[in-house]
Parts: structure tokens; C-alpha cells; sequence
């Protein structure tokens, strides 16, 4: 009677708690907002991959807490349209019964140990998969082609709104690896009218296939495609995706392009792009093809991953349809630059275009590039060329190596396409370049340059600097003064920068802030 008496005790408590008083609605968004983490594709994975599946242990926590709870619980189908992976079979069926008509999510990862429990698994499911509503499968190894038929291509997906297949270990030589998941039969039997996000990693599905259609998100990485025509096919596809807001191209492989002016004209507009990346190791025609034909608008983030051959520049990864300001309107107000270059070893350059009030970068260009010392000068010679920026007002570039060869002429020749910059940085071996910006009478750029920041590991030639702010500093023959106001001195090193008459002579003349990291 003792024991009887708490348990109504404690169940008459549980029902007056406030948590309890709350509407239904809000209990269950409470619910899933715990949860939601757990529904993370990434997380899901990395429980799945070590056979724990958190969201089942997450409810049967919840049940526990009270009889309100686990009534609560089992009545909210919403909670139950996550399913178990294959390694949780025996749960399948409690958790399709309860989701009653919800739509469903699924996504999980096969390893070669649990491959076995896919057909019985998919069995259960093909019943239910017109309410499927998330798909997100990664596979260690391709599974058996009928395997993946008969899963996803027997029954429509009316639902479908998110599909991602995954398969492989992110191999570097995946290209040379013969073992590649492919799916050529029609994916859902062609009904996924809702499907607007689509991501295959490692899996070949034919560009031809109905499953490109209505997206507003597609990513496709570690794929080959052997079709002769099947760069032409992927700029159909782009062509009717008109409110495409992603659009991702990983490491793709198609055969060599031939041009053929029929196929290759005309810009494909996605107004509505927010999101452009594309990755291409070796050849690479079919990266500027695609991309010269892509029309970006001025909010989209561009992020370009290429390789440069010994003795390339930008032209490599850029199209030249994209050196005219009208095809990349970005550049219009682009008025920041933050150039990134090495001289020796396998390192990535990369150049990164900001626009004044966003938080993210407006481009990204990373370049691949070994044991190529001239790769400096020649993507700062031609960069003011092949990418525009009237606007630029903010430059930082940073330069690493011992000896640069021709650093200098082709910096200048970068500053004379910009003279409204009123902000430089220089970082290690770019400060070599200094002498540029004393102002003489023969050389005369950045005449609007206000702030200079210099970040130097040794120490720098105090008496370039001071003549560089005295020539900056004062007022000009007609009677305009001069902008430069600031200077900051950053140096890792533990010797002093400057001598003490050096400090004040640049002192008398504009805010020196020295900076030692």
C-alpha cells in the first residue's frame, strides 16, 4: 500500500507540473526541437555507423518520464516519422504504425557488415514510400544494382522533397576505383513532383533522368559520366532549373568536349542562385564550359577549387565570358580583395572578393598549383584584367616565400587598374613591394590610399617607410592634401621595428600603431 500510495503521489505531482499544463502543440514542438539534432543527416550517420540510433532511445527516455509523456508520445505520429536504420529492423513496424499518416524521413549509413539487412529492410518500407518525405543514404560499398532497383525505382515518391546518395570512403584515386554505385533505372518510378533538393556523392544516375527536374538545390561530387554528350546534358539540365538557389559541382568527370555552336550558345539565367561552387582536377573543359554559360546575379557567392598547370594563371579556372563586368555584376561592388600566394611546394592560392555590409565572401577562387615560383606575378598581372573591380577600395595581399621574381612590376601593374584603393595591407614577402607607394613625381598610385597595414616576420627598412609617409602626408602643389592618416606595424619578431627617431617622424605626421604579435 506504502508503494501505491507514492505512485499516486508522484502521479498526481507529475500532473499539476507546469510543463504538463502546457498546450499539446507546444509539448510537441518541445519534442522535436530536443530532438532535432538527432535528425541531422551528418549526426545521424555517426550514430548509425556505430549501430546506436539515438532518436529510438531519445523516445523511450520520454515515455519513461510519465504516463502523460508516454501517452503524449505515442500519440504524435510527427515523433515516430523519423525511421530506424537497417541495423534496427525489429523496429520498423512499431515505428511505421505509429507515424500513421506522417510524411517519413530516412538516413542512415549501410556498412559492408550491416549490407545484409538492406533488402529485408526496404521490403518493409516499399508499402510506405508514398509518404516518404527525406531520403539520405550513404553506402560503404555499392550495393547490388537490383538491390537499389527495387528500392528506388519500383514505387513513386509523391513527398520526395530531399534526396542525397552517398557512397565510398572519399578516396583520392576514386576515379581509378572500378567498384561505383550506378543507378540507370527511372528513380521512383519518375514520380517525385515535390523533390527540389538532390545530392549524389559516388553514384551515377544518367543526366537524362527525370530526377533533374523542378530542383532549387543540386550537388554532385565524385562523379564520371561517360555519355559523349553529357556536358551538354548537364547545361539542359541547368537551362530548366530556373529557380535553382544551389547549385554544387565536385570533382566531376565527362569525356573531352567538341565545341559545337548549336549546343554552346546562349546564357542559362538562374535569377534566383545564391550558391555556385564548382571543383575540377585535370581537365577541365567542361567546367568552363558549364560555367560560361551560367548568367549569375549580383547576390550570388561564387566559390571556384581548380588546378593550375606549371605555368598557368586565372584564365585556367575562370571563363572568359566572365572578364566582362555584365556576366559576373558581382564585380561592380566588389571593394574588397584578399590575395593569398606562395612561391614554393604544393600550396592553394586563393583570391577572396568582398562587398561592403555582407558577412560572407562575394567570391572564392582557390588555385592548385606545385613548385611554381612564378605563379605571384603572373596571377597578379593578369587579375586586374580578367576580373574588374571599379569599385575596389580595400587590398590585401599576402605573399609567401623567399624570392618572388617579379613580384613588384606585376602588383603595380594590379594598382594601376584601381586607383580608388584607400586601404592596403601587405603580408611577409608582399612588403617587399613598398617602394611602389612613395609617391613621386613619376609614380603616382593609390593617390587616395588612407590606411596602410604592414605584417612583416623580420624587420623592415625604416627609412623607405619614412620617406613613403612623408610623400604621403602634407599638402600637393594645388593646394588638395594628401590621405594617408594611419599606419599599423604588426611583427612576430622580438626585435624592435623601428628606432625611436624613425617612431617620431612618423608620429608627427599620421597615427602609427605598432603591433607586436
Amino acid at each position: 500500500m506504502h508503494i501505491t500510495g507514492d505512485r499516486r503521489t508522484s502521479h498526481g505531482s507529475n500532473q499539476v507540473a507546469p510543463i504538463n499544463r502546457l498546450p499539446g502543440d507546444i509539448l510537441s514542438m518541445i519534442f522535436q526541437r530536443a530532438k532535432s539534432d538527432l535528425d541531422e543527416f551528418h549526426i545521424a550517420l555517426w550514430y548509425a555507423h556505430r549501430d546506436v540510433w539515438k532518436p529510438f532511445h531519445f523516445l523511450s527516455n520520454l515515455s519513461l518520464v510519465c504516463r502523460s509523456w508516454r501517452d503524449f508520445v505515442r500519440s504524435h505520429p510527427i515523433l515516430w516519422a523519423i525511421l530506424p536504420p537497417p541495423s534496427s529492423t525489429p523496429f520498423i513496424n512499431l515505428f511505421l504504425e505509429r507515424s500513421k499518416t506522417a510524411p517519413l524521413a530516412i538516413g542512415f549509413y549501410v556498412t559492408i557488415k550491416r549490407a545484409p539487412h538492406f533488402p529485408r529492410y526496404t521490403t518493409l518500407l516499399l508499402p510506405h514510400l508514398h509518404r516518404l518525405n527525406i531520403c539520405m543514404l550513404g553506402f560503404e560499398k555499392p550495393i547490388p544494382a537490383e538491390d537499389a532497383a527495387n528500392f528506388l525505382c519500383l514505387t513513386p515518391a509523391p513527398l520526395l522533397e530531399r534526396l542525397e546518395l552517398r557512397c565510398g570512403n572519399h578516396q583520392r584515386d576514386w576515379f581509378s576505383n572500378p567498384e561505383r554505385m550506378m543507378i540507370f533505372g527511372p528513380l521512383f518510378a519518375r514520380r517525385t513532383p515535390r523533390l527540389r533538393d538532390l545530392k549524389l556523392e559516388e553514384v551515377h544516375i544518367p543526366l537524362s533522368a527525370s530526377i533533374f527536374t523542378g530542383l532549387a538545390r543540386l550537388c554532385l561530387i565524385r562523379v564520371e559520366y561517360t555519355e559523349p554528350d553529357s556536358v551538354h546534358q548537364l547545361t539542359r539540365i541547368l537551362e530548366l532549373l530556373p529557380h535553382l538557389t544551389e547549385l554544387r559541382l565536385h570533382h566531376l568527370r565527362f569525356p573531352i568536349i567538341i565545341p559545337d555552336e548549336a549546343l554552346s550558345s546562349g546564357a542559362i539565367n538562374l535569377p534566383h542562385l545564391e550558391e555556385l561552387q564548382v571543383t575540377f582536377t585535370g581537365p577541365n573543359n567542361w567546367a568552363l564550359h558549364t560555367l560560361s554559360r551560367v548568367a549569375i546575379p549580383p547576390s550570388c557567392h561564387l566559390a571556384v577549387w581548380g588546378d593550375l598547370t606549371f605555368g598557368g594563371d586565372l584564365r585556367e579556372l575562370i571563363p572568359q565570358q566572365w572578364h566582362d563586368q555584365s556576366n559576373l555584376p558581382v564585380l561592380l561592388s566588389t571593394n574588397k580583395l584578399e590575395i593569398s600566394l606562395h612561391e614554393t611546394g604544393r600550396h592553394t592560392h586563393y583570391m577572396k572578393g568582398h562587398v561592403s555590409g555582407s558577412k560572407s565572401d562575394a567570391f572564392a577562387i582557390y588555385m592548385d598549383v606545385e613548385n611554381d615560383a612564378n605563379v605571384p606575378r603572373r596571377v597578379l598581372w593578369n587579375l586586374g584584367r580578367i576580373f574588374p573591380m571599379p569599385s575596389l577600395d580595400t587590398v590585401i595581399l599576402r605573399v609567401y616565400g623567399t624570392d618572388t621574381p617579379g613580384l613588384t612590376p606585376a602588383f603595380a601593374k594590379f594598382l594601376e587598374l584601381h586607383p580608388n584603393i584607400r586601404e592596403i595591407t601587405l603580408g611577409c614577402e608582399a612588403v617587399a613591394t613598398l617602394d611602389l607607394l612613395l609617391l613621386t613625381s613619376a609614380s603616382h598610385l593609390c593617390p587616395q590610399l588612407e590606411t596602410l597595414c604592414l605584417w612583416a616576420s623580420r624587420g623592415l627598412d625604416e627609412n623607405t617607410l619614412v620617406r613613403l609617409v612623408e610623400s604621403r602626408t602634407g599638402r600637393v602643389e594645388d593646394g588638395g592634401i594628401k590621405n594617408l592618416r594611419r599606419l599599423v606595424v604588426s611583427s612576430s619578431g622580438e626585435d624592435a621595428l623601428f628606432s625611436e627617431t624613425a617612431v617620431a617622424a612618423i608620429g608627427e605626421r599620421i597615427v602609427l600603431e605598432i603591433n607586436d604579435n
